[in-house]
Parts: structure tokens; C-alpha cells; sequence
């Protein structure tokens, strides 16, 4: 069976959820056998949720069930290529994984009004939900049928409390001050337009906050407050919480949700690499950044994880981060445009070289413990013999 995960609910409401899709599915496609709409059904609604390690176990039951059947293809052509120039244009890389991941909440949000976008730091989830959105309005820009263009309003509801998010309402007086979750529902409920209004909520779920708007993500769809007013959320406006796991999040909550799962693994840092180095116009500097990067980051982020203490955990994607940020404030603004003059071309590959060793020690080493930085000076030092003898490489 499948892991306990907290992001896995398969109860009675997940169930109407299913019967939901499949319903819609059907009216759409009459001379489809059932049998096949249910396979497809399982697919779209809950491959989106499970973890790669989970997944062959998961597809192996389904194969069990439906022996020999074959899902009835659904063309998502006009969406994937929209997702691709989207990403394109804003200097991502649209690999398969993460156009799969954006097409996924794209199919979870037209059954469900709320969706739950789980992943570490790093997992692009953020990412994921601007391209959906960005995607819509290019589709619509170039007036293709079925698309509406996407407001967003983004809140952090923990570093709210639960008069600033909901309202405050004094019995004394009969006085109602607005939050500001609720002044923005208000707001967008109020607005007839077609367009779509997403409400992210960038942050940890608690029950502290999410509880009360229990009644605006389930079927019911109204934002009941504390002074009694009922704001009826429309189909046009959704809900999408953004956060790293559901361990404080109720079965009733996840249960109201759809449930999207960003695996931090299907965007190693070679993908955010690629994207900063096409911001580098200057071929050689490319090339000798390039060469640095595949010479030195896997094995030192292998050598770090199983030999060294970190004080704060990163992942790899925040080392690879601040090792780019470090790069461009050492090297941009005399080094990645040309040659300086007194260099020649084995001078220069030599000084983007030390630069590059420089930052990534401070970057991806630099929040290590003395015992962790004592490694990794024996470690460099066996790798380049640039250092001199003295004190260790974080002295250079």
C-alpha cells in the first residue's frame, strides 16, 4: 500500500470529487466506455498527489484493476505549447516535469475550487502557479476559446492573526473593521467579470487561520465572518495555498482540497543554471561558468551531504542560488562582457576559475560547522593546489 502521507486523502469527499470529473467527462464524450473514464478519472485527479516513490506502487494497482485498459487520450496541444512560450519568454526551462506540474493544477482547478500546491524549498511552486497564470493570459491575449485572464491577489496569512486576516467585530459597540482576507473577498465577489481571481496564500497551513474558511473551499462556497455576514464565493474565484507539508492541516481541510505534489528532485539545479547563464551574453565567460559548474558542484554537494554538518539546512537549489547571486556580484560588472586587456585568453579562464571557487565555498560551504569547513578545506585542497599552505581556503 501507499505511504501515509499527510497530503494523501481518499475518503467520501474525494470520492464525490471523482464522481464529479468523471460525470463532467462522460456528458462530454457519450460513446466512451465507462470503464475507461474511470481509469482516466484516477489518473487526473490523483497522480498529481503521489510522490515519485509511491508512484510505481500506485501504478501497479491500477494495473491490476484495469487489466488491458488504455485511458482515452485527452489533447492538451494549445496548453502545453502556451506553457512552453510562457516559460520561454520569462527564461525557464520548460522540461517535461515541470509542464506536467503546471498542466496538473491547470485539470485540479476545473473541478476544484481550492488546490494545495505541496514541495520543498526549491520545488518551484510558486513557478508552477504564475506560468498556469501567465499562460491563461497569453491564451486569452490571442483569443482562444475557454481561457480567461487571471488576477492573483498573494497574502502570507501566518504573519497575520485572525482579526487582521477575518475582521474584528467589537459586541459592545456592533462595530465591523474588515481583515484584509476578507476585505479582498469582498472585493473580487463583488466584481462580475469573467475573469478569473486567485487568492494565494503563501504559507505555512495552520488551524489557527484556515478553519474559518472552511465553509468558503468546500461545496458551499461561502465566507461566513464573525459578525454573521455570508460573502457566496462565485465559480470564478479559487483558492491556492502554497506550502512545504500539511502536518498541521486537518483531514476536513486537505479533504476540501486538490492536491498538487512538486517533487524538489524534477528541478535539480542544472535548470536554474541554464536559465542564469542565458543571461550571460559573452560566449568564452559562458562556456568557462559552464565548465566550472559540471566540474565541481555534483561531487561537493555529495561530499557536503554525507561528510558535513550544516548549521542552517539549505537545499541545493538555495547553495546553487546564492553561488549565482555571489557570481554576478564578483564577476558582472568586469568580467562577463569581454576580456579585460591585460589578460589573455588563459589568464582570464584562469581568474573566472578562482572566482568561481571562491563563491562557491562561501555559498555552498558556508554555513557549514568548524568540523564540516575543516573537510572541506582537505577536500578543496586535494582538488585545486591554488591555496597557499597556510591557514585554510576560507581565508583566500
Amino acid at each position: 500500500m501507499l505511504n501515509k502521507q499527510n497530503d494523501c486523502e481518499y475518503g467520501l469527499r474525494s470520492l464525490i470529487g471523482l464522481i464529479k470529473y468523471a460525470g463532467n467527462y462522460k456528458r462530454a464524450n457519450t460513446e466512451v466506455p465507462d470503464n475507461e473514464i474511470i481509469l482516466l478519472v484516477f489518473h487526473k485527479t490523483t497522480l498529481a498527489n503521489i510522490n515519485k516513490e509511491d508512484l510505481p506502487i500506485f501504478m501497479d494497482m491500477i494495473n491490476n484493476l484495469f487489466p488491458d485498459i488504455t485511458p482515452p487520450e485527452i489533447k492538451c496541444e494549445v496548453l502545453i505549447d502556451a506553457i512552453q512560450r510562457s516559460m520561454l519568454k520569462n527564461n525557464l526551462q520548460p522540461t517535461d516535469s515541470a509542464v506536467l506540474k503546471i498542466v496538473q493544477l491547470y485539470e485540479i482547478k476545473t473541478y476544484r475550487s481550492s488546490v494545495i500546491i505541496i514541495g520543498n524549498s526549491g520545488a518551484a511552486k510558486s513557478i508552477t502557479w504564475k506560468t498556469l497564470r501567465d499562460t491563461l493570459i497569453l491564451l486569452k491575449s490571442e483569443q482562444i476559446n475557454s481561457f480567461e485572464t487571471v488576477i492573483e491577489y498573494v497574502l502570507n496569512p501566518i504573519t497575520l492573526t485572525t482579526e487582521e486576516l477575518y475582521g474584528k467585530y467589537n459586541h459592545d459597540t456592533h462595530e465591523w473593521v474588515d481583515g484584509i482576507f476578507s476585505s479582498i473577498i469582498r472585493k473580487i465577489c463583488s466584481d462580475n467579470g469573467l475573469e478569473q481571481k486567485w487568492v494565494i496564500l503563501d504559507g505555512p497551513i495552520e488551524s489557527r487561520w484556515v478553519e474559518n474558511m472552511s465553509s468558503a473551499i468546500d461545496d458551499t462556497n461561502i465566507l461566513i465572518l464573525e459578525n454573521g455576514e455570508r460573502i457566496l464565493i462565485p465559480k470564478q474565484v479559487s483558492f491556492i495555498f502554497e506550502v512545504e507539508d500539511l502536518k498541521a492541516a486537518s483531514p476536513a481541510i486537505i479533504s476540501k482540497c486538490g492536491i498538487v505534489y512538486n517533487n524538489h528532485n524534477d528541478y535539480g539545479w542544472r535548470l536554474y543554471v541554464n536559465s542564469w547563464l542565458n543571461i550571460c551574453k559573452f560566449k568564452l565567460f559562458k562556456d568557462e561558468m559552464k565548465l566550472n559548474f559540471e566540474h565541481y558542484i555534483d561531487d561537493l554537494l555529495v561530499f557536503k551531504r554525507l561528510n558535513c554538518t550544516e548549521i542552517v539546512s539549505l537545499t541545493d537549489q538555495n547553495c546553487i542560488i546564492s553561488l549565482c547571486k555571489l557570481l554576478e556580484s564578483c564577476t558582472f560588472h568586469d568580467l562577463a562582457d569581454k576580456i579585460p586587456n591585460e589578460l589573455n585568453d588563459s589568464q582570464y579562464k584562469f581568474l573566472i576559475k578562482i572566482w568561481f571557487i571562491f563563491c562557491m565555498i562561501w555559498s555552498i560551504c558556508g554555513c557549514l560547522s568548524e568540523d564540516g569547513k575543516n573537510k572541506i578545506d582537505v577536500y578543496i585542497r586535494k582538488l585545486e593546489g591554488i591555496f597557499p599552505v597556510k591557514d585554510t581556503v576560507y581565508h583566500y
